[in-house]
């Protein structure tokens, strides 16, 4: 426990003596959580993948910063000619990068251009034309509130999952002289309607959809059922 700043000696040998043996140096890691947030990403692409027999790409934001947009630009040309990509912003704890997002999904193509001994290419190429699904649930906060919100508003695609808490502001802290600690709003945000983001739930689904996703499930579970029988 916090050894993580101290090294560990592994002293393997082909004998059972310690002639000859070989001594690797390892430094262990703070935390599991990047290994384990990995596997479970690749999990879901995997799951998509296969279900879809490769038509669908799935990628996830852990965040909303620089970081998240690299990550969102490399599977989103990966993704270039896949009929359709889901967007995972489950369990992402916000930033500003949303605009961005935005901006790259807007993008229609106007173009056709084709190199010599070569296949035709739409323009701009960094663009999706495929159909485009979001993920968000109740650990989507802040600019992963505002980005479904922005996907929703701009008609870009469907949000699936669950309603968001509406933590869309933006505040700083400020250490008091007792040691305390304040956080002060600094930034509200609005719908152009004048409906203010904050305790909205922006990412909200319709409670209609959720029974219908309900009943579609129950169904598909007795269908199993009857096939198992």
């Amino acid at each position: 426990m916090n050894q993580d700043q101290n090294q560990i000696e592994l002293t393997t040998s082909r004998q059972p003596d310690r002639e000859g043996a070989i001594v690797t140096k390892i430094k262990p890691i703070t935390t599991d959580y990047p290994l384990r947030y990995r596997a479970w990403v690749e999990k879901n692409r995997e799951l998509v993948e296969k279900g879809s027999g490769g038509k669908i790409g799935y990628f996830h934001l852990e965040n909303m910063g620089d970081n998240d947009f690299k990550e969102f630009k490399k599977w989103f040309e990966a993704y270039r000619y896949k009929e359709a990509i889901i967007i995972d912003v489950r369990y992402n704890g916000g930033g500003y990068i949303d605009s961005k997002l935005i901006d790259m999904l807007e993008r229609r193509p106007y173009h056709v251009n084709r190199e010599r001994n070569s296949v035709p290419l739409e323009r701009p190429l960094e663009g999706f034309y495929g159909k485009v699904v979001v993920l968000c649930n109740e650990y989507s906060f802040s600019d992963a509130e505002v980005f479904p919100s922005g996907f929703k508003l701009r008609k870009l695609g469907t949000v699936i999952g669950k309603q968001t808490l509406g933590y869309v502001i933006a505040v700083r802290s400020y250490r008091l002289i007792d040691g305390g600690l304040i956080r002060q709003p600094i930034v509200g945000m609005w719908e152009l309607d004048g409906t203010q983001l904050e305790s909205l739930a922006p990412s909200r689904i319709s409670s209609s959809r959720i029974r219908r996703r309900t009943r579609w499930k129950a169904e598909t579970a007795r269908s199993i059922r009857r096939s198992n029988t």
